[in-house]
């Protein structure tokens, strides 16, 4: 009789354990318990078009066609719920607005969104996302194509909070932001006063003058030289690439094209990515620089930012011209006796018109400097959601040539300082840098340190 009532007390504490240790398994810590999060997005940025010859003005972003939500715990783990998808108009609003409230776990401690991307990607599957897919966007108003389809706006992990209202209930604020930077190129070169002819005529004809026997009126020097006086005509830019970019956004090196690359006979550079470069015609054709980028156009490109602890983590851009040169040399080589000065000079004995050269030439821009306060900083690396603009005008004082820069007038001429013409055929041979003007997806400036 004892014996049976020990079994029976055996099998009661058995069916005790079993019922405690199916309760513990259904119920970890308390993650059963349901709780009001309250979502909200904050309002979106304006953005670009994308497109070749895109408007310089701004589409503001009203509101995505999906966003879809991400839940993590505090050690970063997926909860349950892992992935929430907003479709509908209603649910957007919502998460735009006020907030869009929904159910979620105790665990849930943390919240990510991938918005405006087609289709349900994680954040860390953009790793994968090609550059070149994001080159050809039309604008907000292009339904198939657009920026705001292709390009993702992404969130980075928030954290969930007690809502000041209610402590019961959580919220969340969530920044989507483009996972790019952009680079946008306008405005044109200009060739220097002092580079253009009425200058270099000016020069020849008053300080260039050859003596004759008996003349008082000549052009002398201390030392015998050779005077080179230049102009340009026919000035137009070929072509805008970038460099040295990143093709996704886990790349682990850059694609990087050297001038070993470039077909000097053809005047292509071969192997270059077409998404990345526009070609323009020459100049007075119908897709020529100035017809192409009329008041308000840009070349843009989106890039994928590099770490700033990576010292090559900046694009490169390659900007591709084409001039025609006059060049008349003085040569200053007659040894003379001059009465005013009561000593010998050296006279210009003629001037000598050279063959005119039609030349191609790369300007690399390497190095970027931004604005902070008073002082311009070096860029180190782009950052994603910002617009990064260059003025291509910034580059003109490299054609600067014949006298010191920033001559109007023949009347500000104080000094005759002919410059080498530099005449690179080939990509990275000629470097400047440029003071860029960058904003938060609105768009920021680069200014120019030319070398």
């Amino acid at each position: 009789m004892r014996s049976r009532i020990h079994n029976i007390v055996l099998l009661a504490s058995m069916l005790l354990t079993f019922v405690a240790i199916t309760s513990c398994n259904n119920s970890p810590e308390g993650s059963d318990e349901e709780l009001t999060l309250l979502i909200k997005l904050s309002p979106t940025h304006p953005f670009r078009t994308i497109e070749q010859g895109a408007a310089n003005d701004s589409y503001t972003v009203g509101t995505y066609k999906s966003i879809t939500l991400f839940f993590y715990d505090a050690q970063d783990n997926p909860t349950e719920p892992y992935r929430v998808e907003l479709k509908s108009d209603a649910d957007i609003a919502e998460a735009m607005g006020d907030g869009y409230k929904m159910k979620v776990r105790q665990s849930v401690a943390q919240v990510s969104a991938v918005a405006g991307r087609s289709g349900v990607l994680k954040p860390d599957n953009l790793n994968a996302l090609s550059i070149y897919d994001l080159q050809t966007l039309g604008g907000a108003d292009d339904a198939t194509n657009s920026f705001l389809r292709s390009v993702p706006y992404v969130a980075s992990k928030a954290p969930v909070k007690p809502l000041p209202s209610d402590p019961n209930k959580l919220t969340v604020d969530l920044e989507p932001k483009p996972n790019v930077a952009r680079l946008e190129v306008s405005g044109d070169i200009t060739i220097p006063t002092e580079s253009q002819k009425t200058i270099a005529d000016w020069i020849v004809n008053n300080k260039m003058i050859p003596y004759a026997k008996g003349a008082t009126n000549y052009s002398y020097v201390a030392s015998p030289c050779e005077l080179p006086i230049r102009y340009i005509e026919d000035f137009t830019i070929r072509g805008i690439y970038l460099n040295n970019y990143k093709e996704t956004v886990g790349a682990a090196s850059r694609n990087f094209l050297a001038s070993d690359k470039y077909d000097t006979t053809g005047k292509v550079w071969t192997g270059h990515r077409t998404e990345m470069h526009t070609l323009f015609g020459a100049l007075n054709e119908t897709n020529d620089y100035a017809k192409t980028m009329t008041t308000g156009k840009v070349d843009a490109y989106q890039i994928y930012p590099g770490e700033d602890t990576d010292p090559e983590a900046l694009d490169h851009i390659i900007v591709e011209v084409e001039y025609t040169l006059h060049t008349r040399v003085g040569y200053f080589d007659a040894f003379v006796y001059n009465k005013d000065k009561s000593d010998y000079v050296y006279a210009c004995s003629r001037v000598e018109t050279k063959p005119v050269q039609k030349l191609r030439r790369f300007i690399t821009i390497r190095k970027f400097l931004v604005t902070k306060g008073t002082k311009d900083e070096s860029l180190v690396a782009f950052e994603a959601g910002k617009i990064y603009r260059i003025n291509l005008n910034y580059l003109s004082p490299l054609f600067s040539m014949n006298t010191n820069p920033g001559i109007d007038e023949t009347d500000d001429i104080t000094e005759i300082t002919p410059r080498r013409e530099r005449t690179d055929e080939l990509p990275e041979e000629t470097t400047a840098a440029v003071l860029v003007d960058v904003s938060g997806w609105t768009h920021i400036n680069i200014d120019t340190e030319l070398e």
